[in-house]
């Protein structure tokens, strides 16, 4: 199966996990290893995650805020260590999660694009299931806030609210979502999309290009 497919599955799986009652009622919240991105960088502004194009919209991050607002932290090397385990603690049950239900990641693109109602119910189900111990990991901000020294952790979860609130208010303000229940669900599909495909690139990873398939033979 072309890598192509592999972003487009795991984006499906990732949608599914939307669907849970618990994902879409609950309130936005304000370098590693495994591949993720750097915890430095540097930024035109260093005092908030919001950029707005000429267009007056928020720009995209390159990362959820929950990762992306680590950059503009002055950590030391024992606070930054501490935040590389907490990403590494859920990006390898993330990796064992994608390993272990690769057949069903084959199967989610096409029930959910093709399959009859009771297929789709089917998929969305056992994914669901799948995606169990990740929702009882925890909230990514909310572990990575725990992690931090007291000073950090209170400019940390400021940097966070402030995108969230934002970007909360331009998905409505934009009709891009029609009700906070909409907005919310935008939010956390895109930040766990974001940490699927990464996980998926990660497991996938092969010199064929053929890591799935290889999985579920």
């Amino acid at each position: 199966m072309p890598h192509r497919c592999h972003t487009v599955t795991v984006l499906c799986l990732a949608a599914i996990a939307c669907a849970s009652p618990a994902a879409l009622a609950a309130a936005p919240e304000a370098g590693t290893p495994l591949g993720g991105p750097s915890l430095h960088g540097s930024s035109d502004r260093d005092d908030t995650l919001i950029k707005r194009g000429y267009d007056g919209l928020i720009a995209p991050l390159d990362a959820p805020p929950a990762i992306a607002a680590l950059r503009l932290l002055d950590l030391d090397d024992d606070a930054t260590a501490q935040v590389q385990a907490v990403l590494a603690d859920r990006w390898a049950l993330l990796d064992g999660l994608v390993r272990k239900h690769a057949l069903l990641l084959s199967e989610v693109e096409p029930a959910l694009t093709a399959g009859s109602p009771g297929e789709k119910f089917s998929v969305i189900q056992r994914s669901l299931a799948a995606l169990a111990p990740l929702r009882a990991w925890g909230k990514l901000p909310r572990r990575v806030a725990e992690a931090l020294p007291s000073e950090a952790r209170a400019r940390y979860t400021q940097l966070v609210t402030e995108y969230e609130r934002a970007k909360f208010d331009e998905l409505i303000a934009t009709g891009k979502a029609d009700s906070p229940i909409a907005a919310r669900m935008d939010r956390y599909w895109t930040d766990l999309g974001w940490e699927i495909e990464r996980s998926a690139e990660r497991v996938f990873q092969e010199d064929d290009g053929d890591g799935l398939a290889k999985l579920i033979e």
